[in-house]
C-alpha cells in the first residue's frame, strides 16, 4: 500500500467514490455511462484506489436484523504500560466494531454491539474490566442509532482535494 503522501485523488476519483458510496453494488458500466467515460477507466481507477488503501470493499450487515440490540461506546482508562496489551486483547473480541486510542481522561475508545443488555453487561464486567491494566471504564449506551455511515466526500470535495494534493494553494 502506498503511503498517504504519494496518493493523489482527482475529481473523477471523488465522483466515482461518491457513486460507490451511494450504491456499493453499482456496476462499473453504469458509473461509466453516467460519467461518460470508458468502463476500463472506472475499473482502473477503482483498482488503483483499492491498491492505495483509499477504499476497501465490505458488506455492511444490519446489526438489528442479526439480533444486535445493545450498542455502546466504552471508554477505558488504562495503565500507560498496558495500553498495547489491552488493545491487542480487545481486537480479539467479536463484539468490537471500532477501536481507537484517544487522549484525555481515557486512553481507549471502543464501540461494541451486543445482543442485549445482559450480553453488554457481561462483556464489560466479566471480560473488559478483568483485562490486566484496565483502571476504569465508562459506558455510553446508544439508545437509537440515527446514522451509520461514512462521510459524504463530495460535500467535502475541496478539503479532500487539498489533502490529496498538498502542493495545491488556496
Amino acid at each position: 500500500m502506498a503511503d498517504n503522501f504519494n496518493i493523489t485523488v482527482d475529481e473523477l476519483d471523488l465522483t466515482i467514490l461518491s457513486h460507490l458510496h451511494s450504491d456499493g453494488r453499482k456496476s462499473f458500466s453504469d458509473i461509466a455511462r453516467e460519467l461518460d467515460v470508458a468502463v476500463n477507466t472506472i475499473r482502473n481507477r477503482v483498482n488503483k484506489m483499492a491498491n492505495d488503501g483509499i477504499i476497501t470493499f465490505i458488506t455492511r450487515i444490519s446489526p438489528e436484523k442479526m439480533g444486535f440490540q445493545a450498542y455502546a461506546n466504552i471508554l477505558i482508562a488504562a495503565e500507560s504500560d498496558k495500553v498495547d496489551s489491552i488493545t491487542e486483547e480487545l481486537l480479539t473480541y467479536p463484539e468490537v466494531s471500532f477501536l481507537s486510542l484517544i487522549m484525555g481522561q481515557f486512553d481507549i475508545l471502543l464501540d461494541v454491539m451486543c445482543y442485549d443488555n445482559y450480553h453488554l453487561r457481561n462483556l464489560i464486567m466479566e471480560r473488559i474490566r478483568k483485562i490486566s491494566g484496565v483502571k476504569r471504564t465508562e459506558t455510553l449506551m446508544m439508545i437509537k442509532v440515527l446514522r451509520w455511515d461514512t462521510p459524504d466526500i463530495m460535500a467535502n470535495k475541496d478539503h479532500w482535494e487539498s489533502v490529496m494534493d498538498p502542493l495545491k494553494t488556496s
